[in-house]
């Protein structure tokens, strides 16, 4: 068995993810003194909680039954699908205050880029140079951060603002 942390909130909630004795992963929250699971339903595998905001929204991934990676929004009650549209995979990366989400996808040529979910609307984007990009964190600030490969051999990071 194995555990991870992910993400951690302003108020010191932490998520994550933890492999159990059969080798499966669970998404976890633990708020300092309880550990709550998060298990997406219809996974076929794994689930693996990523980040946390302050209205305690958790933003996971997971594997479809037929090996897709997947990302959900987790209110505290129910799971949303929030796959960037058309990607063969999401990864959901990071969530802020503002619920501004940012994701790495990839897309049936197996090339990766950046996508925003802004007011619930997605902004797909790709590094001016790049051959891959990867969204990888936003703040409340309107920034965003990520790395893209001008070619394969090497990654660069960037910094944007919406």
């Amino acid at each position: 068995m194995s555990s991870q942390a992910f993400g951690i909130n302003d108020q010191g909630d932490v998520v994550g993810e933890y492999v159990d004795a059969s080798g499966n992963g669970h998404g976890f929250r633990w708020d300092g003194t309880t550990y709550t699971n998060l298990d997406v339903p219809g996974a076929g595998g794994s689930s693996y909680a990523w980040d946390i905001d302050n209205n305690g929204n958790v933003v996971l991934i997971w594997f479809s039954p037929d090996g897709f990676v997947e990302s959900s929004l987790y209110n505290g009650k129910k799971y949303t699908s929030i796959n960037v549209p058309g990607a063969t995979d999401s990864w959901v990366k990071h969530v802020n205050n503002r619920g501004d989400i940012m994701f790495s996808w990839t897309d049936s040529f197996n090339t990766s880029h950046g996508a925003l979910r802004h007011l619930g609307k997605y902004y797909k984007f790709d590094h001016p140079k790049s051959v891959n990009t990867f969204g990888q964190g936003i703040n409340d600030h309107r920034v965003i951060v990520g790395s893209y490969q001008a070619d394969f051999s090497s990654s660069d990071g960037f910094k944007a603002r919406f």
